[in-house]
């Protein structure tokens, strides 16, 4: 806990998220509810949070600096000091469709109120893919109030991404925009009510639009069927000599090839950093911010990749392993090693349907088809996937991370895919 000042709290950095308590005092008593949540990203946030007659109270403020200290100091003032309970203060004192320069609530305003609401209240660990999808499928309606926003404008966004070739985003922008507006009309799937050690938690549940129909209500999307290519076990023994003599950048090659050996993701190959790695202890630590789950995830290294990886960290003096050619400061991303298997296919000689995940399927595929298969506790490891703790009694208990064996398969795997096996 600290006395905040606006400097302390312009110059919080974290490395992972964090809430803070303000230890300001009034009339010679702590000030309490007010919180400071600290971003990694350096957008941090006021919220109020505070027990009262048993339920657990926590709500958005507002976003700092544009809701200054003072500011945020009496709005937890004045819901303290509210003849009811800090849910009906806040329902009572903040500002609804209007902000505080008078302006309506506009599509950009109500995603931001909503993404908040997912990343703060709901602790969706998916918001920022949410903000994307909504910002820049909505974007030629962000200025316009979000309440004029009908279902013309939501097909004519369907139908662009339709148009680009993009049918999953179109059920991805689809999804997101009925599920915020159902929100905004307060028609979403309530969790008013949780118990939380004890405790009753009070989420915040109130109706930032007052219109009749949601505007992507009726709107449908032909069903596409998603991709599942991965290669066949002959297919596998030749690809990564297929890869090596295509037109295809060195360092793309190089992606693919590490890709397909540690059964991770394209963008978190392409992201890697060279502090990320212990060459000496054959892992790969991909921190949290990276990581799909949000959580760290560790790789094993087979030999294979290690002594490539030394091989790269010969030619290159930048912090990424695979830094863009033109911009050494930044690292590679998945768009651009899709685009230059897009450039290339045909080099590469590989189906229509091939796409990055492609080796990542292949890989899980090889895993399930050993004779004895991949223990299903390691093969989950070993992809990253999170396990489901709440549904599984067994697994919430089992702490074991497999390491051992994950090494093991991990060098089986690439052995296999240089012909060792």
């Amino acid at each position: 806990m600290m006395e905040f000042t606006h400097k302390t709290i312009q110059a919080l950095s974290v490395t992972k998220r964090d809430e803070l308590a303000d230890e300001s005092y009034r009339h010679g008593k702590r000030r309490r509810g007010l919180m400071v949540q600290a971003n990694v990203s350096g957008n941090h946030r006021f919220l109020y949070q505070r027990m009262v007659g048993g339920k657990k109270y926590k709500f958005t403020l507002g976003r700092f600096p544009e809701l200054g200290l003072a500011e945020a100091r009496e709005m937890v003032d004045a819901i303290n000091d509210y003849d009811g309970t800090p849910k009906e203060a806040w329902d009572a004192l903040k500002p609804k469709d209007e902000d505080k320069n008078g302006d309506v609530l506009t599509v950009e305003k109500l995603i931001n109120q909503y993404v908040e609401e997912c990343e703060v209240i709901r602790k969706n660990r998916d918001w920022k893919g949410q903000e994307r999808v909504l910002k820049k499928e909505l974007k030629p309606y962000l200025h316009m109030p979000a309440e004029d926003l009908t279902k013309v404008h939501v097909l004519a966004v369907v139908n662009a991404c339709i148009d680009r070739g993009s049918e999953r985003t179109a059920h991805e922008a689809l999804k997101q925009i009925k599920g915020m507006y159902a929100r905004a009309m307060n028609q979403h799937r309530k969790r008013n009510k949780k118990v939380e050690k004890g405790a009753v938690v009070a989420t915040i549940v109130d109706k930032w639009l007052d219109i009749s129909m949601n505007p992507a209500a009726g709107v449908e999307v032909l069903k596409y069927k998603p991709k599942s290519h991965h290669f066949d076990t002959k297919a596998l023994k030749v690809f990564p000599s297929k890869l090596q003599s295509s037109d295809i950048r060195g360092d793309v090659k190089d992606i693919l090839l590490i890709q397909l050996q540690t059964f991770c993701r394209v963008g978190e190959v392409a992201g890697m950093s060279w502090k990320e790695l212990d060459l000496k202890k054959g892992e790969w630590v991909i921190p949290g911010e990276r990581y799909k789950t949000g959580d760290p995830h560790t790789v094993m290294l087979s030999k294979q990749t290690i002594k490539r990886l030394k091989e790269i960290k010969k030619k290159t003096e930048s912090e990424y392993v695979f830094p863009m050619p033109r911009f050494p400061e930044k690292a590679m991303t998945s768009a651009e090693v899709a685009h230059r298997i897009n450039y290339v296919r045909d080099s590469l000689k590989v189906d229509e349907d091939f796409s990055s995940h492609s080796l990542r399927r292949s890989g899980s595929t090889w895993l399930a088809a050993q004779n004895p298969p991949c223990p299903y506790e390691v093969k989950e490891r070993l992809l990253g996937h999170k396990i489901d703790t709440e549904g599984d009694m067994a697994e919430r208990y089992n702490k074991y991370k497999y390491m051992d064996e994950r090494k093991e398969w991990t060098q089986k795997w690439c052995d296999y895919l240089e012909g060792k096996l």
